[in-house]
């Protein structure tokens, strides 16, 4: 597996919550009307583009290592992050294609569907960002909400899931409806966290953006 490849995948998706993380936030009192929200604002919205800003942690380090960029999603499947600090970094998904782009070298593609795990892993990034991933049955799902924010805990059923990560925590601003944070860990104590703002909904998108040359 290209280096790149895997570097984008161990980058996106690890994270370990404290406890104190979920301070606030207790058991979701209406989950139907929440869920049929969901499915509502997944028809409705067609492209969502937003800042982002990430923050890692490897065990091995003593702070966590922050990146920011621009986030674009264009239904149902084509997804672009294109980090801007501290480096210049893109990677487009388009189905089981994966194309990378660093510090302006020449575009890199892979697929994915040779590889079972990261493919879940990309159906996962999909589902939370276009509002569909409470149709995930690869996950035991817990909900819950606090007063500004409803917050679905994510679980992985099968070992090869759990074995890259532990659990994926989502969370949604009660005031739209819209993924506000994703939160991942593993079991090594590793973490990321991706944190949108700036998000602006149903705007006109080029298929340019999900292309790297």
């Amino acid at each position: 597996m290209n280096k790149y490849f895997l570097f984008f995948f161990l980058n996106i998706f690890s994270f370990t919550v404290a406890f104190a993380q979920l301070e606030g936030f207790s058991t979701m009192k209406n989950v139907e009307a929440f869920t049929v929200r969901m499915g509502e604002e997944a028809r409705t919205t067609e492209t969502i583009s937003s800042d982002f800003v990430q923050k890692k942690y490897l065990s091995f380090m003593e702070d966590e290592i922050e990146s920011s960029g621009v986030f674009k999603f264009k239904k149902d499947h084509l997804l672009r992050w294109e980090y801007t600090v501290p480096y210049t970094y893109i990677i487009v998904l388009n189905g089981d294609k994966v194309s990378i782009k660093e510090e302006g070298k020449k575009a890199s593609e892979f697929d994915m569907s040779s590889n079972e795990t990261f493919k879940k892993i990309n159906e996962l990034m999909l589902n939370s960002v276009r509002g569909t991933v409470l149709e995930n049955d690869e996950f035991n799902l817990n909900y819950l909400e606090s007063k500004g924010e409803f917050l679905i805990h994510l679980v992985p059923k099968k070992k090869e899931l759990k074995n890259v990560l532990q659990n994926i925590y989502i969370y949604f601003d009660k005031s739209d409806y819209q993924v506000s944070s994703i939160h991942m860990t593993e079991e090594s104590g590793d973490y990321t966290k991706i944190m949108f703002k700036n998000k602006k909904l149903n705007e006109e998108l080029s298929e340019d953006n999900f292309i790297v040359k």
